[in-house]
């Protein structure tokens, strides 16, 4: 992506698109048609993009529909809309592969108001609670790759310390963020983001004594 940096902590970007493409292809039985969301003025989501496709790919009884481009300053006016238009005139459309959780949340709400929720399933990444809470009620989004953002924080400072002192940084940079894709069967209690189960906080703060 030619960006200038000194760490980063990120999760593994396009094996979370492999695990969201690799559930659709599951739950549709091998046969979805996918509509994805492309907001390439994001390197993230084009890196998850990237790994989605890919699986898609391997998929041979689905079908991915041309990347419907989106950008930031749209997310809150038009993408909503854009998108119903399009699966409106593509009623063979029954999975959205979304760019990102905020963005996800005007595409949720505006197939929920055409009555198109029960034909179209919404799968996204980052694991907002109102995104979860979707998946929990049955509105439209039916699954989401969850990041755990407690452990970016911790991955940062770790980084940061260590380019003080002069060390080298984690390889990989992102430090193993961990993820998980949710849906339905295994979705946090309400009200509470996603966290890996292991006590990774301990170990951090071993490492910094």
């Amino acid at each position: 992506n030619n960006l200038d940096y000194i760490l980063d902590v990120s999760p593994n970007l396009p094996e979370i698109g492999h695990r969201m493409a690799d559930w659709i292809a599951a739950d549709s039985g091998g046969k979805a048609n996918v509509l994805v969301i492309a907001a390439d003025e994001f390197p993230a989501v084009r890196a998850v993009n990237q790994g989605a496709l890919a699986s898609l790919k391997q998929c041979s009884g689905c079908v991915i529909q041309p990347l419907m481009p989106t950008t930031g300053s749209q997310v809150a006016t038009t993408l909503g809309q854009q998108v119903v238009g399009y699966l409106q005139s593509h009623p063979e459309v029954n999975y959205v592969l979304g760019p990102f959780d905020p963005a996800d949340v005007f595409i949720v709400n505006a197939i929920a108001q055409a009555g198109l929720g029960d034909r179209v399933k919404v799968v996204a990444q980052l694991g907002d609670e109102q995104n979860l809470d979707f998946i929990r009620k049955g509105r439209v989004q039916a699954a989401d790759c969850a990041i755990d953002n407690t452990y970016i924080g911790y991955g940062v400072v770790d980084q940061a310390i260590r380019v003080l002192n002069k060390q080298p940084v984690i390889e990989p940079n992102g430090e193993n963020v961990p993820f998980r894709l949710l849906d339905a069967t295994n979705l946090p209690p309400p009200g509470s983001d996603w966290h890996a189960s292991y006590d990774y906080k301990s170990a951090f703060l071993k490492l910094w004594q």
